[in-house]
């Protein structure tokens, strides 16, 4: 088939929406450059004579009369064009704001799930190091006491390498028993990670912010300084009146 004859697809080289719109809108455009003219007419008047009587306001009053009206006129045009495109957009807003509370609502259940799974054994890894921690301690004591009991017999040295190793072994264990639970958990479906962050809630607004500057802020103002505060602070540094706490969300990758 030729190029040519082939059956253009919708908007297939349609003039620039601008262009369009001033060919809709032509009578708008002219009745605009009519204003513009006798404006221009009317400056070159009081250029030319000033302003020297009350008669001579008479075209600028005019003038200014017929611009407020005729902007009014095309802010009427403007929202009677855009409204079925607003109510487009509302639609689709809703729509896929309809479908995506579905996916976050099963995205919500299943981290809760799979959260408290994450909880349990992140608190069992530290549990069992802090236990293994516990055993290499008990252990290096051990090892301690016994060459202290040998340090004047043959076996001293022996004992006394035994204590070292025990007590590497036990700071090795201690420092595992620290960053236990701490790692993310990775499956062969992808990886399950917690993440913390800081939030707050307002529970006394008195303490806060004293009455007298009640009136300089709103209560919109006074919260985005508080968010920046616990943003950089976290729960560090505390707030009168305000509760700052930790949130952990699970996260999927």
């Amino acid at each position: 088939m030729d190029a040519s004859s082939e059956v253009a697809g919708m908007g297939h080289n349609a003039p620039p929406l601008t262009d369009r719109l001033a060919a809709e809108f032509e009578d708008i455009l002219r009745d605009v450059q009519a204003l513009a003219d006798d404006a221009n007419k009317v400056k070159a008047k009081i250029d030319k004579d000033g302003l020297n009587s009350d008669e001579d306001l008479e075209p600028l009053v005019e003038i200014g009369k017929r611009a407020t009206k005729l902007a009014s006129a095309i802010d009427s045009k403007r929202l009677d064009r855009t409204k079925p495109l607003r109510d487009d957009v509302a639609t689709i807003n809703t729509f896929f704001e309809t479908i995506k509370t579905r996916a976050t609502r099963i995205k919500t259940a299943f981290a809760e799930k799979v959260g408290a799974y994450d909880d349990a054994k992140r608190a069992r890894e530290r549990r069992e190091a802090a236990v293994r921690a516990e055993r290499a301690r008990k252990e290096a004591e051990d090892r301690l006491k016994e060459a202290a009991e040998q340090k004047n017999s043959v076996l001293g040295d022996v004992f006394m390498n035994e204590a070292e190793k025990a007590e590497q072994e036990y700071q090795m264990a201690a420092s595992a028993a620290v960053s236990a639970g701490q790692g993310p958990t990775r499956t062969g479906a992808g990886t399950v990670s917690a993440t913390t962050s800081y939030d707050f809630t307002v529970e006394n607004w008195d303490k806060l912010v004293p009455a007298e500057i009640w009136p300089n802020f709103t209560s919109a103002e006074i919260e985005k300084a508080i968010r920046a505060h616990v943003r950089k602070h976290k729960d560090t540094k505390p707030l009168t009146g305000v509760k700052i706490f930790p949130t952990t969300k699970t996260r999927f990758s």
